[in-house]
């Protein structure tokens, strides 16, 4: 339909034109602020041209979508600044030992870039030995604690030979360390049990 009309030479007149000082109240904004807009290269090019004591006419429709589409622009940069902003107060908090609270605030993106660093940083420690898995430290943390039972439980009778010892001051020793064995086992089971719990 408007190639129609382009062919044919007609023009479709605006349904209003608005002057310099109508676009100051539509747009709730000083007469010199219009003339910053009127600079832009996106402003709505002039219906009427202005001349000697005639004023620029503009279509009104065009100069309403042109400022909306500014302020939407304006919102998105300053939601993408807010963004912006947000993401590197995260970074320093994570920097000033911030905890997972600062991950999660991060963007998307950063949120996988920060954890595929992490990783890497890890595999690097654990290569140079200077971090080891969980489940080793568990295991070697176990073998010592059965190697200390087992000389626990030996010592009364090492003591009793090596010392001479009555058999009622041996069984008193044993029912003590046997004692101090079952809590340990209670305790470290309690909080086994608590950090399956968070995890």
């Amino acid at each position: 339909m408007a190639k129609a009309a382009k062919r044919s030479g007609v023009r479709k007149e605006p349904a209003a034109l608005v002057n310099r000082k109508d676009l100051a109240e539509l747009f709730r904004v000083t007469l010199p602020t219009v003339d910053e807009y009127r600079k832009s290269e996106d402003f709505p090019s002039p219906i009427v041209e202005g001349s000697n004591g005639k004023e620029y006419q503009y279509d009104l429709a065009a100069c309403r979508d042109w400022y909306l589409e500014r302020q939407k622009r304006i919102a998105s940069q300053a939601s993408a600044k807010a963004d912006a902003i947000k993401a590197v107060q995260a970074e320093l908090d994570l920097a000033d030992g911030g905890g997972a609270d600062s991950v999660a605030s991060l963007p998307f993106k950063q949120r996988q870039e920060f954890y595929a660093a992490e990783l890497a940083g890890n595999k690097a420690r654990m290569a140079r030995g200077e971090l080891v898995e969980a489940k080793a430290v568990e295991a070697e943390f176990e073998s010592v604690l059965s190697a200390v039972a087992r000389f626990l439980q030996t010592l009364p009778d090492q003591l009793a030979r090596d010392l001479a010892l009555e058999p009622g001051v041996v069984g008193a020793l044993q029912e003590k360390i046997d004692e101090h064995q079952a809590q340990l086992a209670r305790a470290l089971m309690s909080r086994k049990d608590l950090a399956e719990d968070a995890a």
